[in-house]
């Protein structure tokens, strides 16, 4: 048996109304945020490119 979410008090949960300054803000961080995990996997790709060199291409079985 599925509680009722309108007459269960665990669903009493306000929304939270953003200023358009605030979400202004989120955006730009959510934009930083985004842009910072971007550049972590370039920065990995390019140390792993490295660190193979040219053994790379230069499979021997």
């Amino acid at each position: 048996m599925t509680p009722d979410p309108k007459t269960n008090s665990d669903f009493d949960v306000e929304a939270v109304k953003l200023t358009p300054e605030q979400q202004a803000r989120l955006r730009r961080r959510n934009i930083a945020v985004a842009v910072s995990l971007v550049a972590l996997v370039a920065l990995f790709f390019a140390m792993t490119l490295v660190r193979l060199g040219g053994n790379v291409a230069d499979r021997t079985y």
